[in-house]
């Protein structure tokens, strides 16, 4: 009880005086940093691997590469030798199993453990047996021509007018654009295809189809379109992407193709946001897109889920709608 501490800026405790200080204290004016503004006409320079790089997650490639917040976290590896193979492992054995099968080679068990890529022992052999059977299985029946590889130099018009040069290259099989993945299909996949197929349209001339096929699903189309329609499509796609580098838009990939989906199949928009809330929502035993670190950003400050805006149902039948009415899905 000294009188010492009972004088002006004193205290029995400092730093709790310090605390006290600054909580009545006026607060800072916030420092703010203005939002990015339009990019220039060198982003319309890009390829079609950019491009489909682009469209993959909207909403995680606007916060990521124009405010440069990177959410992801970085997963540090188990200290453990597996005995089993589990998920993305798993499935960068099986595309490692597919990419010998394009070029008309098999990878033996021998050299993919050697390669670190199997577990020890039987673990490994079983792994290895399944995989090979998994990706036997995916390619069954599959008949492709000559692989051949062709040259994109494409300039093509958004809806506003803007003109984009898009190079890079498709990779053919004959007069088929074939994709194929060890995953189910997903409306990334669908996507990919559509955008590849419109530059293959747009590039050359003549007879083809086009076909991406998972584990579960398989998108086809049947046929080519002609050149002027092929740049109308494509337009939608490049105002998606001129929007995605200037907006944060809310089109989780999963909701989305769920979204579509059914409303390809029903016509119904109840039935659709409810397909799309279920792949969106947390649910009890799964973590839905609502988890995902870019939307939880996005939606801490809106009270409803994106599926339920116009904008969001808009864009997807824009980017949805062309490929799927045009296509069949099996």
């Amino acid at each position: 009880f000294s009188p010492r501490n009972f004088l002006e800026g004193k205290g029995f405790d400092p730093w709790w005086c310090d605390v006290a200080r600054r909580l009545i204290a006026p607060s800072p004016a916030p420092s703010s940093r203005a939002l990015p503004g339009e990019l220039g006409e060198e982003a319309r320079h890009t390829t079609v691997a950019s491009l489909k790089r682009l469209l993959a997650d909207p909403l995680r490639t606007f916060i990521r590469r124009r405010l440069g917040i990177d959410l992801d976290t970085v997963q540090v590896e188990p200290d453990t030798e597996p005995f089993a193979l589990q998920g993305l492992d798993r499935y960068l054995l099986e595309e490692r199993l597919l990419a010998a099968w394009f070029e008309g080679r098999a990878l033996s068990e021998e050299a993919l453990r050697a390669e670190g890529l199997l577990p020890h022992g039987g673990p490994g052999s079983l792994a290895f047996l399944k995989a090979k059977e998994g990706i036997e299985a995916l390619v069954e029946g599959v008949e492709l021509g000559e692989k051949r590889i062709l040259p994109l130099d494409v300039d093509a018009k958004d809806r506003k007018g803007r003109v984009w040069h898009l190079g890079g290259r498709l990779v053919l099989w004959g007069n088929t654009l074939f994709r194929v993945r060890p995953a189910s299909l997903g409306g990334k996949d669908v996507l990919r295809l559509w955008i590849e197929y419109l530059l293959w349209c747009l590039a050359e001339e003549g007879e083809g189809s086009a076909c991406h096929r998972g584990k579960k699903g398989a998108f086809h189309i049947d046929r080519k379109l002609p050149g002027d329609e092929a740049a109308d499509r494509l337009a939608v796609i490049l105002d998606l992407a001129w929007e995605v580098l200037h907006h944060p838009l809310p089109l989780p990939p999963k909701t989305a193709w769920a979204w579509a989906r059914s409303w390809h199949k029903s016509k119904d928009q109840e039935k659709a946001c409810k397909e799309a809330g279920r792949v969106f929502e947390n649910g009890q035993h799964h973590d839905g897109e609502a988890s995902d670190p870019y939307v939880s950003l996005f939606m801490r400050d809106r009270e409803h889920p994106p599926y339920l805006d116009e904008a969001f149902r808009t864009w997807v039948s824009e980017i949805f709608g062309p490929p799927l009415e045009l296509g069949r899905l099996s």
